[in-house]
């Protein structure tokens, strides 16, 4: 008897197709058990917050500080800064302009914190990098936008003054956001001075 073993018309295409089906189903497969291991690790958040101030004389200066957008206040960071460098005292005050770190200095000094928010995971990394913002902005945004220049106020009592600020927040997992206001020379009373931030992503 003859047996006929011809493949049936079809039937390799049918076998093409269920192997890429296959194939979109293993890696979808794959990317969900990469999302689970992420959502299911924890990192540690910290933010750091650096000021250089220059005078050449007795000066106060009001400047923009970490402000938490959730309680709409000071963010706690600032009970952390310490004068590393030289002679200041500072304080958190009210001002025309909002929340400002107000710090008397007659000479050259630095003033830096540091604050280990804590463990969180995936998701809330990202909520915490977005409840922060520096004050005083100039206009009635309460965020900037990335790699773009933004006004912020500034005040120094005397003229032949200068400042350098930054504030950085690094989520622990894969992106760190820097707030920047470059060394830039001040005049006497309030100004407006330029600031940015960056969002970068790291491995």
């Amino acid at each position: 008897m003859k047996i006929d073993r011809t493949v049936p018309e079809g039937l390799e295409q049918w076998k093409v197709k269920g192997l890429q089906i296959g194939t979109i189903i293993l890696a979808a497969g794959v990317v969900v058990a990469g999302l689970s291991i992420v959502s299911g690790k924890t990192a540690d958040s910290i933010m750091g917050y650096n000021i250089v101030l220059d005078a050449s004389e007795n000066t106060t200066f009001y400047l923009p500080v970490p402000m938490n957008l959730i309680d709409n206040d000071a963010a706690d960071i600032t009970n952390e800064l310490r004068v590393i460098e030289g002679d200041a005292r500072w304080n958190i005050v009210d001002t025309e302009h909002g929340k400002a770190l107000e710090v008397h200095t007659s000479s050259k000094c630095k003033l830096y914190g540091e604050k280990n928010y804590g463990s969180r995971n995936w998701d809330d990394a990202d909520i915490w990098l977005e409840s922060f913002t520096i004050s005083m902005l100039d206009g009635t945004g309460q965020s900037m936008e990335p790699n773009k220049n933004t006004d912020v106020w500034a005040f120094a009592s005397n003229g032949n003054a200068s400042m350098i600020l930054g504030l950085s927040l690094d989520d622990g997992f894969n992106e760190a956001w820097s707030y920047t206001i470059p060394e830039t020379s001040l005049d006497e009373g309030w100004q407006t001075v330029n600031a940015e931030l960056r969002m970068m992503m790291y491995d």
